[in-house]
């Protein structure tokens, strides 16, 4: 059983609050999952927008920004970087799908709001799980 003096030392002093790696994957498998439904291959030619919900995975990729979310939140240290990993591996292969076909065909294509998001929400979601690895949930609080 707790004493009250036990909720005022500094064990348990600002367990509530977030911190700022919890804030940045949070916020990075936001990106990720706004990067699903925002075009990320533009062809004006032929006036069509490919967005990732158009691919084959296109559940996927609202699956894992929602488990990491929710990973990163219950202020897990190891199991936020499985999602990480596979939005991070997603990002690559957009970009090598994006070179194989400028590189393939000589059709207008370009990228799209939806490329830069997964891009940038990739980055920013691999360094929040990486650190995480480092600095555990409690220590990394915003005061």
């Amino acid at each position: 059983m707790f004493h009250r003096s036990d909720w005022n030392s500094s064990r348990y002093h600002g367990e509530g609050r977030i911190g700022f790696v919890t804030v940045a994957g949070v916020l990075a498998c936001a990106l990720c999952l706004a990067a699903a439904f925002f075009p990320y291959i533009l062809q004006p030619e032929s006036g069509r927008n490919i967005t990732i919900l158009m691919t084959g995975d296109g559940k996927f990729y609202i699956f894992y920004p929602i488990v990491g979310a929710i990973l990163f939140l219950l202020k897990r240290r190891i199991l936020p970087l499985l999602p990480a990993v596979r939005i991070a591996i997603t990002a690559i292969f957009a970009v090598l799908d994006y070179v194989g076909v400028t590189n393939y065909t000589s059709a207008l294509i370009q990228k799209g709001v939806g490329f830069y998001l997964l891009i940038a929400g990739a980055i920013l979601l691999v360094v929040a799980a990486v650190i995480r690895l480092f600095i555990p949930a409690g220590e990394d609080r915003i005061s």
